[in-house]
């Protein structure tokens, strides 16, 4: 099987020891990245070009660090658990049903797919 252009890219970057798979001798996990020493290097000049773009060059945002992470009690107070909604559509067409926001702002335009 010839590689792909995401597989060379990979292979270079964990040549150069930009980015490797996380846990990558024990299996590894899925779309998570450990970062060598340029990897790291990278993503710091990255974050830090964007925090001086969106937070500093502005007066209207704030910077905060929050956990990602949190007991539910966070969720229902915030109102997330009561008021988020996932809707769904079913395509006349296929017969499939998929997210609402998923779905392209061409198609749903088109009036072929009915909440």
């Amino acid at each position: 099987m010839p590689a792909t252009d995401i597989d060379q890219v990979v292979n270079l970057c964990k040549r150069r020891g930009f980015v490797y798979p996380s846990a990558e001798i024990y299996g590894g996990f899925r779309s998570t990245y450990d970062y060598g020493p340029l990897g790291a290097l990278l993503l710091r000049n990255i974050r830090e070009a964007w925090i001086r773009s969106m937070v500093q060059m502005r007066d209207d945002v704030v910077l905060i660090d929050a956990a990602v992470l949190g007991p539910p009690q966070i969720w229902e107070a915030s109102g997330h658990l009561a008021n988020f909604t996932d809707p769904l559509v079913d395509c006349t067409n296929c017969k499939n049903r998929f997210r609402l926001d998923k779905l392209s702002f061409a198609v749903r335009l088109r009036g072929s797919v009915k909440s």
